[in-house]
């Protein structure tokens, strides 16, 4: 298929007016062939991507997070990001980054995270404002019941959590955001969630929310990586039912001792 094609293609799937305004998604790296049959799908550009994609002489990436974060200049002064920028010019291998505006999408990140949790109305809070997605649960169970649950649906050895001071006991609605969203936990509280969960979280952000009354449960960042690679290996067969796709998973560097 035709490179510009594809991702033109890809486009209209996750349109750029649902990106962050500060976001960088799009190309990095070399130009691209006029055509393609294989691409490498990963949630970062890093080189286990890049190593695969060498492997199996492919010349796009398509990846969650983009390389150059927040732009070139900064992000080049960081030896490992201009180790792989670098690798990418030299082997004439291209990546394209679908950040924020897979997060958004009613076929992104949030919304396929609350349809593995099996909840029913998920929406977003606010489309043009927030990142918060809600959902709610058919019947309504105990805090350390739905910790249980959300354990097991997500095949996690361990669930990090904290109860919100004088917080709810019981779950109906659940407010999340993967990644990085817990500075976004007002909105959980504006639209009545019985427990918000997100990642990254800070620790004053976790005082707020506990003295708020806001059940937290924190789900790493890497966890994104299940989501973003499962549904874009949908996408792109949508896109050419011929396409090759290597998907490229990287290493947890997390352990619990």
């Amino acid at each position: 298929m035709k490179s510009r094609t594809f991702l033109s293609l890809l486009g209209r799937k996750y349109p750029k007016r649902l990106t962050f305004i500060k976001d960088r998604l799009g190309l990095c790296g070399a130009k691209l062939p006029t055509e393609i049959d294989k691409v490498v799908i990963s949630l970062d550009c890093d080189e286990e991507a890049i190593n695969l994609a060498l492997s199996n002489n492919v010349k796009l990436i398509i990846s969650h997070h983009p390389l150059l974060y927040p732009n070139k200049r900064i992000a080049l002064k960081e030896p490992m990001i201009k180790k792989i920028y670098d690798k990418l010019i030299e082997n004439d291998l291209s990546c394209y980054s679908i950040h924020t505006n897979f997060d958004l999408s009613s076929n992104g990140m949030n919304a396929n995270f609350g349809k593995m949790l099996g909840l029913i109305n998920i929406k977003p809070f606010n489309p043009t404002q927030s990142f918060l997605y809600t959902g709610e649960l058919e019947k309504e169970m105990e805090f350390n019941d739905f910790i249980n649950m959300f354990k097991e649906k997500l095949g996690l050895d361990y669930v990090l959590y904290q109860d919100g001071k004088n917080g709810a006991s019981t779950i109906k609605k659940v407010g999340f955001i993967l990644g990085s969203g817990t500075s976004e936990y007002m909105d959980a509280l504006i639209s009545n969630c019985d427990v918000f969960i997100s990642g990254d979280s800070k620790h004053h952000i976790r005082r707020y929310m506990y003295h708020q009354g806001l059940n937290f449960i924190e789900l790493m960042h890497e966890y994104e990586q299940e989501i973003f690679i499962s549904v874009m290996n949908d996408v792109v067969k949508d896109i050419d039912s011929n396409m090759q796709i290597l998907l490229s998973y990287s290493q947890k560097h997390h352990k619990l001792f």
